[in-house]
């Protein structure tokens, strides 16, 4: 029988698990597609927006994720390395502490889209393109990249995917709880 240390350890696990479904959800909708590294990172984090404005409780769990200081430390790690990949020719002289000191920034951005409902002022469309057009400055894409990124995305139905992403995790998740096995490798 599995037992985690801690709630923290739990949040951990779970941020760790759906920090790799985003990007693998991510990777195969672009598979065959494109394999640019910029698209590919608008794709990703507007599922993670769309995943979280799906359901209230998936937004309190991503707001708690970004709050505690582990699991906050954990995201910042983990997508710290993927930007680097992704950003590091539009900043060639970063190393691996530069974007780490970037994700907090840009990880700061993102908790505060998720943080505020989509209403009648702020749809779901504008989220996106706000997001994008904020974030993709920080790591300086040039404009007519933003906007192609954006164009990009609109292409996509993420209701749909993200649905469709949460749907299969959740079954993951109730397979390693019936086996009473961690998520990930664990805390």
């Amino acid at each position: 029988m599995y037992a985690y240390e801690s709630k923290e350890c739990i949040l951990v696990d779970l941020v760790k698990y759906v920090l790799d479904g985003q990007f693998t959800a991510a990777e195969k909708l672009l598979q065959g597609v494109t394999d640019d590294k910029v698209l590919f990172w608008a794709v990703e984090t507007t599922l993670q927006l769309y995943m979280a404005e799906s359901r209230e409780s998936i937004r309190e769990i991503y707001l708690e994720a970004y709050s505690h200081q582990e699991s906050a430390s954990v995201i910042c790690q983990v997508i710290a390395e993927k930007l680097q990949a992704i950003f590091q020719a539009y900043h060639p002289q970063y190393e691996a502490k530069d974007f780490y000191e970037l994700e907090i920034a840009s990880g700061g951005i993102i908790r505060s889209y998720m943080s505020v409902p989509c209403d009648i002022y702020f749809t779901m469309n504008r989220k996106v393109q706000r997001f994008l057009e904020i974030s993709f400055m920080l790591y300086n894409i040039p404009a007519k990249r933003i906007r192609e990124a954006i164009e990009f995305v609109s292409h996509f139905d993420f209701t749909i995917i993200a649905q469709q992403v949460i749907e299969a995790m959740l079954v993951k998740l109730e397979q390693a709880c019936d086996a009473q096995e961690p998520l990930t490798d664990g805390c």
